[in-house]
């Protein structure tokens, strides 16, 4: 049976977090989850790519963890253009803010 797949986005510019951390992610690879990080993710919380890997992620790009994840975790609600590259199975938890993007 393939594994659950939880995916990370490096999130945009103006958003310093980072929707998983090292620790968190040790605890989720403990019970066969499988972890797709986007390459530097955690850079602007100070976070280096070595620390995810040294947990058990898989360090890939932004269209990989996209296209491979089951669920994908983000701080920032994603663009269009990034959800329309999501599977179509893909589910996603992010923040719920209505009013940040009232025109879509």
């Amino acid at each position: 049976m393939k594994p659950f797949t939880i995916g990370v986005l490096k999130e945009p510019e103006y958003e310093n977090r980072v929707s998983l951390t090292p620790e968190t992610l040790a605890a989720l690879h403990r019970q066969q989850v499988k972890i797709l990080v986007e390459k530097w993710a955690g850079e602007r919380a100070s976070i280096q790519d070595e620390g995810y890997a040294g947990q058990g992620a898989v360090l890939c790009s932004r269209d990989e963890v996209l296209a491979q994840s089951d669920l994908i975790l983000a701080i920032q609600r994603p663009d269009t253009e990034t959800l329309a590259k999501a599977g179509k199975e893909t589910h996603w938890i992010c923040v719920y803010q209505p009013l940040f993007f009232p025109d879509e």
